[in-house]
């Protein structure tokens, strides 16, 4: 596994920091926004329904973006193999 990080690090790591930026972004969303606007119009403000909702929007983020750095290994191991051919 460590080689497999070392060869496609840079996608590994954007991969994370796109993931982590998401969650931040989850996370303000539904318990910055939609926490306050519910207690305000609602009178309630449900904690358990704003945590199931930020874990599968996490989720969901995570496995939509490992398409994409699949894609990315794909292309990087590509253009891998033209950079050997050159020399």
């Amino acid at each position: 596994m460590k080689k497999l990080y070392n060869r496609y690090q840079l996608q590994f790591t954007s991969y994370f920091e796109s993931i982590e930026l998401l969650t931040i972004v989850i996370l303000i969303v539904t318990f910055g926004i939609k926490g306050p606007i519910d207690l305000f119009t609602k009178g309630h403000y449900y904690l358990t329904n704003y945590i199931r909702i930020s874990i599968i929007s996490i989720i969901g983020v995570a496995l939509s973006f490992i398409d994409v750095l699949i894609v990315d290994c794909i292309n990087a191991k590509r253009k891998g193999k033209k950079d050997k051919r050159k020399r």
